[in-house]
């Protein structure tokens, strides 16, 4: 449900599938499997163990050390440093746009 994630569906449906690609991490040694939101997490934990929920919370969704050569791992050239300067302007709205990353805390019953 995070920012990135829709953006990324989004620029799916008009053909653009390499940022899609990126957040599953296609062709790299660990592609993601699946991906979570805040209800199926907890779901997903509770019917296959006995763990029990103590905490969730978020972190950024983009941390801005490191990003320009994060984005220019995937996007060479012009477009990357187009992507990297939009980023930039947007930091102070990530804040308040849905979150990416969510933290679960778990413990034995």
């Amino acid at each position: 449900g995070g920012i990135f994630y829709r953006l990324a569906c989004l620029l799916k449906l008009f053909g653009m599938e390499t940022p899609f690609h990126r957040l599953w991490q296609k062709d790299l040694p660990s592609p993601h499997m699946t991906y979570f939101s805040d209800k199926n997490m907890a779901d997903f934990v509770t019917k296959y163990t006995s763990l029990k929920k103590i905490e969730h919370f978020y972190l950024p969704s983009i941390s801005k050390n490191g990003l320009e050569e994060r984005i220019q791992a995937s996007y060479q050239g012009l477009s990357g440093k187009i992507i990297y300067t939009c980023l930039k302007l947007a930091f102070p709205f990530f804040k308040i746009l849905p979150q990416d990353i969510m933290v679960f805390i778990f413990k034995k019953p």
